[in-house]
């Protein structure tokens, strides 16, 4: 009789399982239309993108590549901060300078780092600043 109960809950407990990985498995959403909703004025860029290579038919790969690309756009970005424009330029600078050994560099960097004031960096995802790069029609 104990033996009868376990495999009653244990077979419940399967039909449960089951039940939850059907039902989440229902609700799953394209990537790429999350992608697409998040984009905001972006959308028809991205859109034209995946339109091109879905009509040129030739390389199917080239069309996955796309999706995969813009479905992780929401994951990438870059941090931005005032200052930040400034601090690039005067960084840039040093490639002038290649005949500085490894601690000169640093010793450079540290005293730019300390005149530069970088303002508290705002993330921005690529979803919506990166085009596809194809001319507006």
């Amino acid at each position: 009789m104990v033996r009868n109960r376990w495999v009653t809950h244990i077979y419940f407990l399967g039909l449960g399982w089951l039940f939850l990985c059907l039902v989440g498995y229902s609700y799953t959403t394209d990537e790429v239309e999350v992608a697409l909703h998040k984009a905001g004025r972006n959308r028809r860029k991205l859109e034209r993108v995946l339109a091109y290579y879905q009509s040129t038919g030739k390389d199917s790969l080239k069309y996955e590549a796309a999706r995969f690309l813009i479905s992780n756009m929401i994951y990438h970005g870059t941090l931005y901060s005032e200052g930040s424009g400034r601090l690039f330029a005067l960084v840039d600078s040093i490639q002038r300078f290649t005949e500085l050994d490894h601690q000169a560099i640093e010793f450079w960097l540290d005293s730019l780092m300390q005149e530069v004031e970088l303002e508290k960096p705002v993330f921005i995802p690529d979803i919506g600043t990166v085009g596809g790069g194809l001319p507006d029609p």
